[in-house]
């Protein structure tokens, strides 16, 4: 493990030395044996819970509740843009479709930030973080692909996911947040001409 990785731990934090923590059971945690071949770990401790499996949660008990919320503004002016300056081709209904869901992501956050948790920025963080070690040999719709399935594989390991949550719901609520994060220029590469919405 490098010490860039040592850097960014299993809940979204940067510089957190602890990263497992027992919980229940004497914190055994060998239901999780990807999380033992990740982090290379020997002791029965379970991982922590991620960050964004919290806004997951939140987001399969709202979205059926989504309402056409997309506010004015100017950001998502150039989303066609950043679309096409990254090669995003599949994924280009996906962005349209689910930026109605940014809104409501955005007030989730806020929920969290008030609460002095500040999720957003180590959500932002974690998710830009795969998507740089994802990026070095990936590009396009196949980089938007794999980062999809990173978090869901990670999301899914972690035992603080909704027990009733189906597969595809949880498809379905990473790939919105992923979306948010596009519109809001954490993860994929900015036009030149996108600078001065998002500076």
């Amino acid at each position: 493990m490098t010490s860039i990785d040592m850097n960014i731990n299993a809940t979204g934090d940067l510089g957190t030395e602890n990263i497992f923590v027992g919980v229940g059971n004497g914190g055994n945690y060998n239901n999780y044996p990807k999380a033992k071949a990740v982090y290379n770990i020997t002791t029965d401790r379970r991982p922590k819970a991620l960050r964004i499996t919290e806004i997951i949660n939140c987001l399969d008990e709202r979205a059926q509740t989504i309402t056409q919320d997309v506010e004015q503004n100017p950001v998502l002016f150039y989303i066609e843009e950043k679309v096409k300056f990254n090669s995003l081709k599949r994924w280009r209904q996906d962005v349209c479709d689910l930026t109605v869901y940014s809104g409501m992501v955005s007030r989730i956050y806020k929920e969290f930030d008030e609460n002095g948790r500040n999720k957003s920025r180590n959500v932002m963080l974690w998710l830009n973080y795969h998507y740089r070690q994802l990026s070095d040999n990936n590009k396009g719709d196949e980089l938007f692909d794999l980062l999809l399935e990173r978090v869901c594989e990670e999301v899914s390991g972690d035992f603080r996911l909704k027990e009733d949550i189906m597969e595809e719901d949880l498809i379905y609520n990473a790939r919105i947040v992923l979306v948010d994060a596009f519109i809001k220029c954490k993860i994929f590469e900015k036009p030149v001409s996108a600078h001065a919405y998002t500076t």
